[in-house]
């Protein structure tokens, strides 16, 4: 192989087409998502268009824009002081004078000051394997980076069943923005794309709108049907091994770090979030509420062991990165106090320790705020979610009374003339919302002949299923914020959005 010659090894031009190809990708993505959200918006039936629900999807719509935007800001903040301290780190350990500043007597900018050589700092190490090495370096930092590893879990299953219930398209995009941009950044995009999203009455494949998508539907379809055939012949259906390789690596990772398997166990771990995103371990002809009580079980698990060995493992050796921070005096010596406390500071400290640690950390608590105000907002059931953070033990009331009521209508027996009154009763309303219907639909083409619209109000009617307006809900909440210390971040994604199915 023909030497590198050192101006093209010393060159910024490559490292900085990468970091713009990333930053362009990330946006790309945002952008066609986003558009897609738009042209969901402009399809709506007329049906989910009323003052009320637009009234109440407007102020939704803005909540969430703002924390997709806030998991934005922090990731390329955190991530842009991550790669100017690790390049400060390479130069101190190899005695590469640097600039302290941007601007000034010997600024980067001004005449005097020393140039960069990241195309060198590139070919000596790795940020990325750097990134999840220190993430993954002492057991408090870890206790963290599990917490947003078991909640990418739970966003996949969630993202593959609501998405295919309610035909939202890309579903791939979502996720690979979850894991190189954030959780909590996919997660809101996914929020503002269900709100413009409402469920068919038909919840099977959707319509196939072009000849790709159509080899594409029937490819899934011959696919689930060999893979149904298959799952009888296994003690565990064949659609949740993805689910459990996810579950295998999080607990590998902390064993593997700074080992050569490290890449494997990262890549089989992101290669399985995508199979889950699309195997989809629970159709819309399977109850999800015991996949989700098992992430919720298995984050339980996981979340105890954790905090255990962050309480009482001591500290770790620190890396280069910790080393070049003590020459600054920015990493501070932490003064004896008794066990309790020092355990409590151990991991709340991992917020300053390092760039790359609190960008995780940020990224945990945009999700769990974003979790908390979905399930506010959209008034989420305190039952459906307590029934799935105690694993299916708790009894739901709500189901019970359904049920009774329904004992007792038919328990009760009908006179044969209040059989009459009910027939006659149940014509008259099926001709008045009939005469209803087609007023509105003569209406609606005579007031608004854009072609645009795909649909009549009667259309939409009969096409989704028109969910129901629910009203704030305050005690979910605060149900959500009891389940976060118990069963950390990945048992509030289960209860939220395994209640948002159910």
């Amino acid at each position: 192989m023909a030497p590198v010659e050192p101006e093209v090894a010393n060159s910024n031009t490559v490292p900085l087409i990468r970091l713009s190809v990333y930053v362009s990708t990330a946006l790309t993505l945002t952008g066609w998502l986003c558009y897609n959200t738009y042209g969901a918006y402009r399809s709506l039936p007329p049906s989910q268009q009323t003052r009320l629900r637009s009234s109440s999807r407007r102020k939704h719509v803005a909540i969430f824009t703002i924390l997709t935007a806030g998991s934005l800001v922090q990731k390329w903040y955190h991530m842009l002081s991550y790669l100017v301290l690790s390049y400060r780190a390479w130069a101190d350990e190899m005695d590469i004078p640097f600039s302290e500043t941007l601007y000034g007597d010997r600024g980067l900018f001004s005449k005097n000051g020393h140039s960069l050589m990241l195309g060198r700092w590139l070919q000596d190490i790795s940020p990325w394997d750097d990134f999840f090495e220190i993430t993954l370096e002492k057991s408090r930092r870890y206790w963290w980076t599990q917490q947003l590893f078991l909640a990418a879990a739970v966003f996949s299953v969630f993202l593959g069943v609501e998405g295919q219930r309610r035909r939202i398209r890309h579903l791939w995009a979502y996720m690979l923005l979850g894991e190189t941009v954030g959780v909590s950044f996919a997660l809101n995009l996914f929020f503002l794309a269900i709100l413009f999203a409402p469920i068919p009455l038909n919840e099977g494949e959707a319509t196939a709108t072009s000849a790709l998508e159509g080899a594409l539907a029937r490819s899934r379809a011959s696919v689930a049907a060999y893979v149904a055939k298959i799952n009888t012949y296994l003690p565990v259906p064949l659609s949740l091994l993805p689910l459990l390789a996810i579950l295998t690596t999080i607990v590998l990772l902390p064993f593997s770090a700074s080992t050569p398997s490290f890449n494997t166990t990262i890549l089989i771990r992101n290669i399985s979030l995508f199979l889950t995103v699309y195997t989809n371990p629970a159709p819309s002809n399977t109850p999800t509420q015991p996949i989700f009580s098992a992430l919720s079980l298995a984050s339980l698990v996981l979340h105890i062991q954790r905090l255990q060995i962050a309480f009482l493992s001591p500290l770790s050796t620190q890396n280069r990165h910790s080393t070049y921070l003590s020459k600054l005096y920015l990493y501070t010596s932490r003064p004896s106090r008794p066990a309790p406390s020092t355990a409590s500071h151990r991991l709340l400290s991992a917020f300053q320790d390092h760039p790359a640690a609190a960008l995780v950390n940020w990224d945990i608590v945009l999700t769990a705020a974003s979790l908390v105000t979905w399930s506010v907002l959209r008034g989420l059931d305190v039952d459906k979610i307590l029934s799935i953070v105690t694993f299916g033990f708790y009894p739901s009331s709500l189901a019970g009374e359904s049920a009774l009521s329904a004992a007792d209508k038919d328990a009760v027996p009908m006179s044969p003339s209040a059989m009459r009154r009910s027939t006659r009763t149940k014509r008259s309303t099926a001709k008045a919302r009939a005469s209803t219907t087609t007023a509105n639909s003569h209406a609606y083409s005579d007031s608004d002949s854009d072609d645009e619209r795909e649909f009549s109000s009667g259309a939409g009617e009969a096409e989704f299923q028109g969910e129901e307006e629910k009203d704030e809900n305050l005690e979910a909440g605060a149900v959500g914020l009891g389940v976060l210390p118990m069963l950390g971040l990945g048992g509030l994604a289960a209860a939220v959005l395994g209640a948002e199915g159910l």
